[in-house]
């Protein structure tokens, strides 16, 4: 995180060169209602410049005068903003009826504050075309006074959060700004829905800055790296909050940042502002950090070589002294003392190894920076930067401890499916650290391959035969559910076995010719099986030899024969597709007296939660769907590279009730789970969201406000709302009216969790943005659900050009999971099913 201050006229008159020096940031107040602007306005400006910081300007609203008059105040006075310099903001703190007493605030207050803020945010907009809007503002104040409003979503969030209050002993931060991420963190901050994360935060009012005699200062932090913020001032190329995956940096770049500033002074505990692109003097850890803050590393380096230290060895990338020396851009560190049993050892020193035994270095004041030997300098311990991309390769190619990347991330993904839970402590991070190696040898080890803990060809295609299949799509015959039934408990007969688990009572649905996703493997002999799950019950049906090379040479079919009754008769099924992907008409027809809309919500009301989430099932299942949800659309998807192919989607989002008297309703992500795994479907991806958005009859959603959102009166009555303002006619492709339940990598990185994407505006934008970083934590529960919220089906199997492929096959193979995927390959395309409660 990076460390700013906000100022104002309230400072007095700074001297800006001792203020400025170990700040990255300024916000500095521009105007404030209609009529005034800040008296250090134009100096502070021109003087944050003149040092090389990052600025943003600051109006402070009062909403109980005009927004558009007050925004072209603040526009007029600010005039062109130039790169170096942040979005404009609102500092939104003070309701339109301050001033008023005895006034009670209603709900028609918070619409006009909505309004008064939409207002002031397009004016300025407006004004400076491609720039956002930062919001500042408290999180009681957003939730009282503006109904907790999504509608600004897409403007970075300043929280006024203070961890201390206002104590004047208490809430006064420390005297370096390098340490208010520390000091802050001690009560963590979490931004509030909509926002996924927050952007700066302002932690105090009571910093004492030097520089600044007449008051204290706001300190506040940044949240993200150094290339975040210049993005943010527009000095680099993207956007700050873009969703694409950017290459890790690598040691040689680091290696070359460092050399660049050979030649500088060294100056014992001197301290750099991490934005400076070009600082004349350092210390030894300060040349380290500084260079990883230039090139974006996260997690950010922190200051001193002794915190450097236990920041290399909590990531568990300690690594030999010898091995450090002939590593290029590794850390080479000497104490004078155990620097992780005890406490901060009295003498300290870091330099980087450039891995030809040299090293680059802030070395003493006698020498400077320079390069260096690296050899007989009694350096203690040393390891790798974790962030950074070492470009470590087995021989012949492939991966290796200190590897960085998707490549990585793609294999860690594997391990995970072979075998879940064997990377219990970074996950699919992207980097190959000592667990990745660990697992890798324990998967090489049974496998009966060379155990080396590096990821070759041989080791590749191991895990190409070992991984799992997911389900696909398959028909239970009614003749093999009652021949099953008749072998409970049984051994089956020579040739050929059908083996069932589980109460025979269970095995009903399938006797009366039921449907089910099977899994396709192989047997302790090699021979194909294919494991189905309906309605709680598994049974594993094993083929003859012969029918079994034809069923491997299509998965999703072919002809097997069983010896499976109770008399031993031989019978044969064929395991064909259960549907072909558009629609769910295997479903029963739905039954005249069943529940209509109207009734199943009279009668959900009263129910708690699970209660009500499982008769919904339990209605889906028995056919209780409204008959335009049964046939799927085709949906063109298309991938990054060119690819394209056919999605299977629902016309809309899940309902109960004949087409004259439904009831569409939100559920839970493990709801939203069972419907599909019961329907041979899946959910969509944030892509597939967006794909279906732009193929369809585009309806505008409708928020409401979020106070009892969670009710069942509210799911009725955000139907009827979609109803009575619906475009198009039942059947119809519509999109763009609910937020979708979606899969996610983040589910599988994140335990039970939601992940929700959609709920488009008139322009095209969603509401519900989805960020897909793994470092970040999805903040509804999976057994969470809102009026605003809709689950649609697509189909379990998709169309490449004339072949049927799963959706679940595609998610997996990174050379196609582009077409329904924005995030790389998804390892786990589902919720975790639990019971609710």
């Amino acid at each position: 995180m990076l460390s700013g201050a906000d100022v104002s006229v309230h400072q007095g008159s700074i001297q800006w060169d001792a203020f400025a020096s170990r700040l990255d940031f300024v916000f500095i107040r521009a105007t404030f209602g209609t009529e005034g602007v800040d008296r250090k306005f134009a100096t502070n400006r021109a003087e944050a410049a003149r040092c090389g910081l990052l600025r943003g300007y600051y109006h402070y609203a009062l909403p109980r005068l005009d927004a558009a008059e007050q925004a072209q105040k603040l526009c007029s006075a600010v005039g062109d903003l130039e790169p170096g310099e942040l979005d404009i903001v609102l500092d939104l703190e003070e309701t339109q009826h301050a001033g008023n007493s005895g006034h009670v605030w209603t709900s028609q207050d918070t619409l006009a504050l909505q309004v008064w803020t939409r207002r002031f945010v397009q004016e300025v907009k407006s004004r400076y075309p491609g720039r956002s809007v930062i919001l500042y503002t408290r999180h009681d104040f957003w939730r009282d006074h503006l109904g907790g409003s999504s509608e600004f979503v897409d403007c970075p969030l300043w929280i006024a959060n203070y961890t201390y209050g206002l104590d004047s002993v208490r809430a006064r931060p420390p005297a370096n700004p390098k340490e208010w991420a520390d000091w802050a963190h001690r009560k963590p901050l979490r931004a509030w829905d909509p926002w996924s994360a927050w952007s700066f935060w302002q932690i105090t009012a009571k910093a004492v800055m030097p520089g600044v005699r007449t008051n204290t200062v706001d300190a506040n932090l940044f949240n993200g790296t150094v290339s975040d913020l210049r993005r943010l001032a527009r000095l680099e190329a993207g956007s700050v909050t873009s969703e694409t995956s950017e290459p890790l940096p690598t040691a040689d770049a680091l290696c070359q940042k460092l050399l660049s500033q050979a030649d500088d002074r060294y100056i014992f505990g001197h301290e750099v502002r991490l934005t400076d692109p070009n600082p004349s003097a350092f210390d030894c850890s300060e040349l380290i950090e500084w260079g990883c803050a230039q090139l974006a590393v996260e997690p950010a380096m922190p200051d001193g070589s002794w915190m450097q230290a236990r920041h290399v060895k909590a990531a568990r990338l300690l690594m030999p002294v010898d091995t450090a020396i002939a590593t290029r851009g590794a850390l080479l560190f000497r104490f004078s003392t155990d620097p992780f049993t005890g406490g901060r050892p009295e003498h300290a020193h870091v330099a980087m190894s450039l891995g030809d035994g040299r090293t680059i270095e802030a070395r003493d004041t006698a020498h400077g920076v320079g390069v260096f030997p690296a050899l007989d300098r009694g350096w203690t311990h040393a390891g790798r930067i974790p962030g950074l991309d070492y470009g470590a390769a087995p021989p012949g190619g492939g991966l290796a401890r200190g590897a960085k990347g998707p490549e990585v991330k793609a294999w860690q993904q594997h391990l995970l499916m072979w075998r879940a839970g064997l990377l219990p402590q970074s996950g699919a991070d992207g980097d190959f650290g000592e667990e990745t190696e660990a697992a890798t040898r324990i998967f090489q080890q049974e496998m009966g391959l060379p155990v080396t803990g590096a990821v070759g060809p041989e080791t590749r295609d191991a895990m190409q035969r070992a991984l799992p299949r997911p389900p696909c799509a398959l028909e239970l015959p009614r003749a093999l559910g009652r021949a099953l039934l008749g072998i409970v408990g049984q051994g089956a007969a020579a040739g050929g076995a059908a083996r069932a688990a589980g109460p025979q009572a269970a095995l009903q649905g399938a006797a009366s010719g039921s449907t089910a996703m099977a899994t396709p493997g192989h047997d302790a002999a090699g021979v194909r099986s294919y494991t189905f799950a309906q309605s709680g019950f598994r049974f594993t049906v094993t083929a003859t030899p012969e029918p079994v090379a034809a069923a491997r040479a299509n998965d999703a079919g072919g002809a097997v024969a069983f010896f499976a009754s109770s008399q031993a008769q031989p019978g044969s099924a064929r395991l064909a597709p259960m549907f072909d992907g558009t629609g769910l008409d295997w479903l029963p027809p739905r039954d005249p007296g069943a529940l209509t809309g109207t009734r199943f919500y009279e009668q959900v009301r009263g129910l708690s939660l699970a209660a009500r989430e499982e008769l919904f099932l339990q209605e889906v299942l028995r056919g209780n769907v409204p008959s335009f949800l049964r046939r799927f659309h085709r949906v063109t998807v298309e991938a990054p590279d060119g690819k394209r192919g056919v999605a299977y989607v629902c016309a809309d989002y899940l309902a109960i009730g004949p087409d004259t008297d439904f009831l569409r309703m939100p559920l839970t992500g493990v709801t939203a789970q069972r419907v599909a795994d019961a329907c041979g479907c899946v959910l969509p991806t944030k892509k597939l969201v967006k794909d279906i958005y732009a193929a369809s009859r585009k309806q505008t959603a409708i928020p409401f406000d979020p106070e009892d959102g969670t009710k069942v009166e509210r799911f009725r009555d955000h139907h009827l709302a979609i109803e009575q303002h619906r475009v198009g006619e039942l059947g119809e492709l519509l999109a763009g009216h609910k937020k979708d339940v979606v899969v996610t990598n983040r589910l599988h990185h994140h335990a039970r969790r939601l992940a929700i994407f959609g709920f488009y505006k008139a322009d095209g934008k969603p509401w519900q943005p989805l960020d897909t970083s793994l470092r970040r934590r999805l903040p509804h529960e999976d057994t969470y659900a809102d009026y605003s919220h809709g689950v649609r089906l697509i189909g379990g199997l998709m169309a490449l050009g004339s072949d049927q492929r799963c959706v679940a096959d595609v998610l997996l193979d990174p050379a196609l999971c582009g077409l329904v995927s924005d995030e790389g390959i998804i390892s786990v395309p589902r919720y975790e099913v639990h019971p609710l409660g």
